[in-house]
């Protein structure tokens, strides 16, 4: 999986809709963090705000969620810094 998404993580926020496999159908606006575990707070901050100021008029339809691209255990101690979280806000169709 990091092949794909390594190259997206801590980048811009993106909209569209994401792969089958992470089972969230409909519009979102997505983007992939890298980084620690500790870190999803602060990640959530940062989706957030690029997220309103890219697509400054994108109505959210509920609320947002996050998939694992990859597990957190397969990312402990030094490894922690490449877990990488898809995070989305579905949209308003």
């Amino acid at each position: 999986m990091h092949g794909e998404w390594d190259r997206l993580a801590n980048g811009e926020v993106h909209s569209g809709e994401l792969p089958s496999w992470t089972h969230v159908t409909g519009p979102v606006l997505w983007y992939v963090s890298q980084g620690p575990y500790s870190g999803l707070g602060e990640a959530w901050s940062v989706f957030m705000r690029k997220a309103r100021a890219t697509f400054p008029s994108a109505e959210l339809a509920g609320p947002p969620g996050d998939v694992y691209v990859c597990a957190p255990e397969d990312h402990a101690g030094s490894g922690a810094a490449r877990l990488t979280t898809l995070m989305w806000a579905p949209l308003r169709s």
